[in-house]
């Protein structure tokens, strides 16, 4: 980036990833999970959402999970937010398992109200 002229900005960085988590939560944004390590959680993992309930079902897990997947062991796909006009309704999937990782396959989706 510096040969580019470009100044990296990283506020999130060294913040604790479950207040990280709880916040975002808390704003009343939305995601799903859409990819996941199959070496950490299993393909039942896939479309679960972020809730206020997410931190405890990781919990469950018999490895430690950081709650904002910064371990590479999951991805998101945010599909609300509190400004925004409206929700990624999430209507058909298939999931597939490549490269040790599943991935959730969106087959089809719409754009609804909030």
């Amino acid at each position: 980036m510096g040969e580019a002229g470009i100044s990296p900005v990283f506020p999130l960085w060294d913040r604790d990833t479950g207040e990280l988590i709880a916040e975002f939560v808390k704003r009343r944004f939305e995601a799903i999970i859409v990819s996941a390590r199959s070496d950490t959680l299993g393909k039942e993992w896939l479309g679960c959402p972020i809730d206020g309930d997410f931190r405890q079902k990781l919990g469950c897990l018999p490895h430690k999970i950081d709650p904002c997947g910064e371990l590479g062991e999951f991805h998101t796909l945010v599909i609300s937010g509190p400004d925004w006009p409206g929700r990624l309704k999430v209507l058909e999937t298939a999931p597939i398992e490549e490269d040790r990782h599943y991935f959730l396959n969106i087959t089809r989706w719409e754009v609804g109200e909030l």
